[in-house]
């Protein structure tokens, strides 16, 4: 069963990427999203919670505005890449990463959503959640194939942006390359741990960079 902030999500993402398509097709549209990175662990219940707390801020701004993206922090003992609560997490930091890769990062985030229901039984939910966030059979043969062949390399090679970035909790939150939050310790995240911060943080964002100020900034 889908959860209704995951609906909403998915609704609203589907309405506002409907709008920015029929705009795009008016005019040239120049402004670029502002990419928000989470560094996080499938099965962590501290990611868990950060990426229930922008499903709703990501739904209201929209892909025009917002662009998520997850990253995986795992270890890496010569070669033999592993993650923190075991096997069952890198199984789902695979699946979330080659959904990304092979998809894209709106994808990857109700995918994300939609094994955070259950995430202490990941990878089991995997196939109903890959249904439901990749409805393209051909897409979704390719996340499999990725999972498969490719994905230990990407986490390989995020292990190594994440050591040169010094990134060693789940969550750790950057906006537009720029590290922003570490969630778990709240006095290290001046912009805010409520939804109405971090709102006022993304418009004042968007007006810098000459955007159009969207619904939710007025």
């Amino acid at each position: 069963r889908i959860s209704p902030i995951l609906s909403v999500f998915a609704l609203a993402l589907l309405v506002l990427s409907v709008n920015a398509s029929n705009r795009g097709a008016q005019e040239e549209d120049v402004f670029r999203p502002i990419g928000v990175t989470m560094w996080v662990m499938s099965k962590c219940p501290d990611a868990v919670s950060i990426e229930n707390f922008f499903a709703p801020i990501f739904s209201e701004f929209g892909p025009k505005y917002l662009s998520p993206e997850l990253k995986f922090i795992v270890n890496d003992d010569k070669g033999v890449i592993s993650s923190m609560h075991g096997p069952t997490e890198l199984e789902g930091d695979k699946y979330q990463t080659c959904v990304q890769t092979h998809v894209g990062n709106t994808e990857q985030f109700m995918f994300a959503l939609c094994m955070d229901q259950n995430y202490t039984s990941i990878p089991a939910n995997v196939p109903g959640c890959l249904a439901y966030a990749v409805p393209n059979a051909n897409s979704r043969a390719l996340v499999e194939e990725c999972v498969q062949k490719e994905a230990i390399t990407e986490l390989q090679l995020q292990y190594g942006v994440a050591r040169l970035l010094g990134v060693k909790w789940s969550p750790t939150i950057y906006v537009d390359g720029v590290r922003v939050c570490l969630w778990h310790e709240k006095d290290r995240c001046p912009i805010g741990t409520t939804k109405a911060e971090w709102t006022e943080y993304i418009c004042n964002l968007i007006e810098k960079k000459g955007g159009e100020l969207p619904q939710p900034c007025h």
